[in-house]
């Protein structure tokens, strides 16, 4: 689920969720109430990497990594 906002490149996203099959959901631009969940699994998100790094003593440039085994 991403805002209404035009920064992203809405054009691209569309296309590239299409050829790989994900529905993009979006909401009304700037909406804090509506922003308040994706935000929230975002910030759980980095939480989990961030105790992944920490736990199994990875090194910085896996950070990407472990926030895909998160996900």
């Amino acid at each position: 689920m991403i805002n209404g906002g035009k920064e992203f490149g809405i054009k691209e996203l569309n296309d590239y969720a299409k050829l790989v099959g994900i529905n993009v959901l979006y909401m009304v631009p700037y909406t804090s109430k509506q922003n308040k969940t994706p935000k929230c699994i975002g910030g759980i998100i980095l939480g989990i990497a961030r105790l992944i790094m920490i736990k199994v003593n990875l090194l910085e440039y896996l950070w990407d990594e472990a926030c895909k085994i998160v996900i």
